[in-house]
């Protein structure tokens, strides 16, 4: 049986997602001619799911939907990470490291756009806090993402992924990552459809300050 009990971290990231503030954009010489460029850069364009709120979010296609859960195949994407500490102080303190970041602390010093989701991805059965991070999706179309000025953010891609999600709403608490993530194994398994099963990730679309039409996810990785 998986051990979900350090889903708990959600309760304090909540919170800090909707409280944490930018910190000033630092000016300089570069930023018009980087702000520019990074407009060049847009792709095709894509209509992006209603529960991302009105920013970008990670580009996907549905390969099949089950009844509770989908399989959803991923574009490459790039984060800001960092390593998570899994309890309430460390997710404030570093969610706001990352917030800096997009928030002009970086080596272009521009403001970067705001985007979803805010990822938890926790390793199973390791406790080295360096196995788990939290990160904040950047924007496809930065080709060439400004370096973090701070040492313990770091830039992070990932291949195409194919991935199987299920999708719940309301305020979700620990209990209810760990139900859905439980429920979603267990459908996995009873269908025969092998997955990754050294981790899984907790997906935060919305601000505290949204009452209705709230959306949450659950991933693990399709083997």
């Amino acid at each position: 049986m998986m051990k979900f009990s350090r889903c708990v971290i959600l309760l304090s990231l909540i919170v800090a997602y909707g409280t944490a503030k930018p910190s000033k954009v630092n000016e300089n010489l570069g930023k018009d001619q980087y702000l520019a460029k990074a407009k060049q850069q847009i792709t095709e364009k894509f209509q992006f799911p209603s529960f991302c709120n009105g920013v970008e979010c990670p580009k996907y296609h549905l390969v099949k939907k089950y009844s509770g859960f989908e399989h959803r195949q991923y574009d490459a994407t790039q984060w800001i990470s960092t390593p998570v500490t899994l309890d309430g102080e460390g997710i404030s303190i570093h969610y706001k490291h990352l917030l800096q970041y997009i928030s002009g602390f970086n080596s272009a010093g521009v403001h970067l756009s705001i985007t979803a989701p805010v990822l938890i991805m926790i390793q199973l059965g390791k406790d080295n806090p360096e196995n788990n991070t939290m990160s904040i999706f950047l924007s496809a179309n930065l080709k060439d993402p400004p370096m973090p000025s701070n040492p313990i953010v770091s830039l992070q891609s990932y291949p195409k992924a194919s991935l199987y999600v299920r999708s719940f709403d309301g305020y979700a608490l620990a209990e209810d990552y760990r139900k859905h993530i439980e429920a979603l194994t267990e459908q996995l398994t009873a269908l025969g459809l092998d997955f990754n099963k050294s981790f899984f990730a907790c997906n935060i679309y919305d601000p505290p300050t949204k009452l209705t039409n709230r959306h949450n996810e659950v991933w693990v990785v399709a083997a």
